[in-house]
């Protein structure tokens, strides 16, 4: 066996100097800009690369909200609770972002998951945030977008497509602002 590993081992090492594989096209000395795949031909999930799944849920304040009526707008979507520390340390991060970039369109929308609407709405009160707030009493987004533990982050472009997906907290400003340029 130790024979056959050495073989094989040798052999890879013999075409891995001789070239290796060749390229698949030749290469060229610009690139070559690929198109953007359309947003309906992607997959949908909650990964980089794939459309945000859609949801409506009801809003803090009343009224709801419909994730793809959001399309055409960068958004950050946070799944958070009352009871996460790390949820609430990033909380004046989001606000500032809200404030910051707001004008340019960005959507600060954070999901409170499992709680009742009078805990969420005192917290966001007493702290003065003034960002948008659903509520997921049921867990379900949570569920769709696979949510094992919190706060959970999510940027989404203007075409709908999750650009950045974070479990855990952003813990510092700067890093939200750093990572916010992927969708601004």
């Amino acid at each position: 066996m130790r024979r056959g590993l050495a073989l094989a081992l040798s052999l890879g090492l013999a075409l891995l100097l001789t070239g290796g594989c060749p390229p698949a096209t030749p290469p060229t000395t610009s690139p070559i800009p690929s198109p953007s795949p359309s947003p309906t031909s992607l997959p949908v999930g909650p990964r980089v690369g794939a459309l945000a799944p859609d949801f409506q849920l009801p809003l803090l304040g009343g009224g709801t909200i419909t994730l793809s009526e959001l399309r055409g707008l960068p958004v950050l979507l946070n799944f958070w609770a009352t009871w996460c520390g790390p949820c609430r340390s990033e909380m004046p991060y989001f606000e500032a972002a809200h404030k910051e970039f707001g004008g340019e369109g960005l959507v600060v929308l954070a999901v409170n998951v499992g709680e009742p609407e009078a805990i969420a709405r005192a917290w966001m009160t007493s702290n003065g945030f003034t960002f948008m707030v659903a509520l997921d009493s049921e867990r379900e987004v949570a569920k769709q977008y696979r949510i094992f533990g919190l706060p959970t982050n999510f940027l989404i472009g203007r075409d709908g497509v999750i650009r950045f997906a974070r479990p855990g907290a952003f813990t510092t400003k700067s890093s939200l602002f750093a990572a916010l340029e992927l969708i601004m």
